[in-house]
Formats: C-alpha cells, structure tokens, sequence
C-alpha cells in the first residue's frame, strides 16, 4: 500500500518534469544594420545556464507595428523549446514565456520565420 501511494503521489511529478514550455528572446537586430544574436548563440547561452534545449527556431512577432527606420529594432524572435523544469533558469538569462506574445484581443502573436543561412 505505501508502495502504491508513493507512486501515485509521484506520477505527477514525472509527467511534470516531461511537459515542455516554448521561450523566445528578441534576435536584437537593427534595422538597415543586421547583426544580432544567432540562433546557435541563443541556444548556447540556454546551455552554458543548464537549460536543456529540445528544439529552437528563429520567430517573428505578429500583430505589432514599428517605424521603419534604420537603427530601429525588427520583431525578428528566437524560440526554444525547454522542459518547463528548466523554464526559472531560462527566465534567470533574461528569456520570456511565448505564450506572453499572444494575445486574442489585441491581435498579436508570433510566427515561426525560416532562419537567415538555414
């Protein structure tokens, strides 16, 4: 009996431990200028922080309008796909739940971009 009530509190934890959370950080790109973070980059600071990297990608946020200006940012994103165990050292380096990008009543969202050199 102890046996099953230990398994039957830890069941959830493990299932817990397995689900997965998308993140993104800005690529931090210019405008006119380029530049900004790789993705391999991107997926490297997640690494050297413990944060295991399942997938990544390179994103772009919908719904929002900038000047176009050189020197001003692009809404160009990256996004990684981590075990939503690692997600308090993932907000640790500076990254953001995507989920934080949508939003229905606003119209806004992200969209996943094929990557520049891919």
């Amino acid at each position: 009996m102890r046996i099953f009530l230990s398994l039957v509190l830890l069941l959830p934890l493990l299932a817990w431990a397995n689900q997965t959370v998308l993140i993104y950080q800005s690529k931090g790109e210019k405008q006119c200028e380029g530049g900004g973070v790789s993705l391999s980059d991107s997926r490297q600071k997640l690494r050297n922080a413990g944060v295991e990297v399942i997938h990544s990608k390179c994103g772009y946020r919908t719904g929002v309008e900038i000047m176009a200006v050189c020197g001003a940012s692009t809404l160009k994103i990256l996004l990684h796909e981590i075990k939503v165990s690692d997600l308090e050292k993932a907000d640790d380096i500076g990254m953001q739940r995507a989920g934080t990008l949508v939003s229905k009543e606003e119209g806004t969202g992200y969209e996943f971009r094929q990557c520049p050199n891919a």
